[in-house]
């Protein structure tokens, strides 16, 4: 009963009715053994406490903590929030590397009807993190801790921060967080422990499609295989290799490989090649290098060189509008990642990606300066739970004096447009949206519908165009990996939809 009336009047307190009492009434029903009366008087209510702070109170400490602080140092406090403050206050000096800083209020007084009193800190000395240490994945890159964490040694400790930066780990598709990150306070040294995992992150892709060929009714089939190896040397490396056939002897193979922070630098390297071959007509081959500066987790800014030639496989006293050429361009590039969301197991990355190549094309007979500009963008917005919004868009324009068929940027497929064939559509200008609605079914299975659009300009036809596919999909999550089957049904302007049209697109990624 002793413990009941003393919070209760703790919770007077916090009302501001600091002076007052409860005494023992006498009982009015003696025969109620289990019955007590007490009488309580609250006397007068306090609203706040004007508190003096201490001169060691940096500026920024009292803009970040205090409404107003007049020129006395005094600054009124709610009663009612008065342990929530001070609670707010020891968190803000631990998180300035003093963990052990305690703050308290004393010499309390009353003065024209208000309360008084003074803030004393007991302060510590400042904390600097001495040492790292990972748990669970003890191979964790090293260069990955300093430079995407953003943890060092000799930092000034501040848990909040830590936390923060431990939360970036979501993003990395390679490892992830067990549990929140613990400290070990020595006499001389402070240690900071994470729990990590490593997570199976290689990935082999592809899907298969087919449909009916419009000019010979039969079935034909086409699909690709994209195989991506990332972090087998515990460095964060990716590599991958791409290999695609649209069955209509269209063939492309592509390879590439990203270092990232080289010598635990924020400095990486990109390499990449890309072979392509269009049946009988030509071939071309694009080669690329470039540096990546990672400026923080969420921006990369890169510069490169870029060369593309291309061979044309036709008779030469055939009219085409296929040349031999050389291109060679300087690249700028940057790209924005943006936080997934980490309860969808459909869900994906986040990110705007620029390049600009500014160069030129060389063909037998001239020269002339050309710009090629790419804009790359994808994001989910979560609506709830089991709801979500995707769009994906692919823009790009080629400037140049004049245009060769063999260099036009090539889109089509499920990676811009569904609903037409992969890489299908030359454009000099172009930019494809693809929208989905996503609806988790169950904790395995969603559904979405297809909507994509696309705009294009091409050399050959002066009047713009505007594509449109319709359709909807499913994807599940097996043992394998994640399994994706979509139909969609794409035309052109002033064509209606034809269900002959209808392409099918069977799609698996496995995680090993």
């Amino acid at each position: 009963m002793q413990i009941a009336l003393t919070d209760f009047k703790q919770q007077l307190f916090k009302r501001g009715y600091i002076d007052a009492e409860i005494k023992k009434a006498k009982n009015k029903n003696p025969e109620a053994t289990n019955t007590y009366s007490y009488q309580i008087s609250l006397q007068q209510k306090y609203t706040y406490i004007h508190t003096q702070l201490p001169d060691s109170f940096s500026e920024k400490a009292k803009k970040k903590l205090f409404k107003e602080v007049d020129q006395k140092n005094y600054t009124p406090i709610p009663l009612i929030q008065l342990e929530e403050k001070i609670n707010e206050i020891n968190n803000f000096l631990a998180n300035q590397g003093k963990p052990f800083t305690y703050s308290e209020l004393k010499e309390i007084s009353k003065r024209n009807d208000s309360l008084f009193g003074k803030l004393q800190n007991t302060s510590s000395s400042t904390r600097s993190i001495s040492k790292i240490e990972i748990k669970g994945y003890e191979k964790f890159p090293k260069s990955y801790t300093q430079q995407y964490l953003h943890l060092r040694k000799g930092q000034l400790f501040n848990k909040q921060v830590i936390d923060e930066k431990v939360d970036r780990l979501e993003n990395l598709s390679f490892s992830e967080s067990t549990r929140n990150p613990e400290v070990l306070f020595q006499k001389d040294s402070t240690t900071v422990f994470l729990y990590l995992k490593k997570k199976n992150s290689n990935s082999f892709d592809g899907y298969v499609g087919f449909a009916t060929n419009e000019e010979t009714q039969k079935l034909e089939f086409n699909g690709y295989l994209n195989l991506q190896l990332e972090n087998n040397f515990n460095a964060g490396e990716k590599f991958s290799i791409l290999y695609r056939n649209d069955g209509e002897q269209q063939l492309e193979f592509d390879i590439n490989l990203e270092l990232p922070y080289l010598f635990n630098t924020p400095l990486g390297v990109e390499l990449n090649l890309n072979l392509f071959k269009r049946d009988s007509t030509y071939t071309n081959t694009k080669k690329s290098i470039q540096a990546n500066y990672q400026l923080n987790p969420n921006l990369k800014f890169s510069i490169g060189y870029f060369n593309e030639n291309s061979n044309n496989l036709q008779n030469d006293n055939l009219i085409s509008s296929n040349e031999d050429f050389d291109s060679k361009r300087l690249l700028l590039g940057a790209e924005i990642y943006l936080k997934r969301h980490p309860n969808l197991f459909f869900r994906r990355n986040s990110f705007i990606n620029t390049k600009v190549g500014i160069g030129s094309r060389k063909t037998n007979s001239k020269k002339e300066p050309q710009q090629l500009y790419n804009i790359k963008g994808q994001y989910q917005y979560l609506l709830n739970p089991r709801n979500a919004i995707s769009l994906n868009n692919t823009s790009g324009f080629l400037n140049s004096g004049s245009y060769l068929t063999n260099e036009l940027p090539r889109i089509g497929g499920i990676n811009s447009i569904r609903g037409f064939e992969e890489k299908s559509i030359n454009a000099k200008l172009f930019s494809a949206f693809q929208l989905e609605y996503q609806y988790l079914l169950s904790a395995s299975i969603y559904a979405h519908t297809i909507t994509d659009l696309a705009y294009l300009e091409t050399p050959e036809i002066k009047n713009k165009e505007n594509l449109l596919s319709l359709g909807f999909g499913m994807g599940l999550k097996t043992k394998v990996g994640h399994l994706k089957l979509m139909f969609a049904n794409g035309k052109t302007k002033g064509q209606g939809f034809n269900f002959s049209n209808t392409k099918v697109h069977l799609q698996l990624m496995a995680r090993f």
